[in-house]
């Protein structure tokens, strides 16, 4: 009865080493990273929309010449998606976040010589809109952004203006 015992003891010793020797070898886990990222038209900013693994935050950070300027975190949930249009000047940016609930947002950012400027469309403002068009945004030289938008009545044109404000366009007829 006590080789038995001491039988089981040495088994259960050597599973616990070969279970630390195969554990070591598999190294430290590492986590996944993604990046997308937009250069300004002038190639001097760039913006970077990151999320890891291991920190699941959607996170925009904003570099002139390769240091950081500005960050935001925009999310915490996986499925969320961004879009960014760079105004021509490289002076500006709009962010488009639409979240899983395919509720948008959108943030105007203005890169100065020396301050980096965010503003927020309300989310009341936003209610009905579903995405922006990326390739019909218009930097109009009056400082608003006219932009062509989905929404749940169909598409439209709207305005922001740098107080950000969602204005709708008057028709032409």
């Amino acid at each position: 009865m006590n080789a038995n015992k001491l039988k089981g003891e040495d088994m259960r010793k050597f599973a616990i080493v070969l279970l630390m020797v195969f554990t070591a070898s598999l190294g430290p886990a590492r986590a996944e990273f993604v990046r997308e990222s937009s250069l300004s038209p002038d190639k001097t900013k760039e913006l970077r929309i990151e999320r890891t693994s291991e920190a699941p935050d959607l996170t925009a950070k904003l570099l002139h010449k390769g240091k950081e300027i500005w960050s935001q975190k925009l999310s915490s949930i996986p499925g969320d998606k961004v879009t960014i249009c760079w105004c021509p000047d490289s002076s500006a940016t709009v962010v488009e976040h639409i979240n899983e609930q395919k509720q948008c947002r959108l943030l105007v950012v203005e890169v100065g010589e020396q301050h980096v400027r965010t503003s927020a469309v309300s989310a009341a403002e936003l209610r009905d809109v579903l995405s922006v068009n990326p390739a019909k945004v218009v930097w109009e030289k009056d400082g608003s952004i006219t932009l062509d938008l989905e929404t749940k009545a169909g598409p439209a044109r709207r305005r922001i203006a740098w107080s950000c404000h969602l204005l709708p366009i008057e028709s032409r007829k």
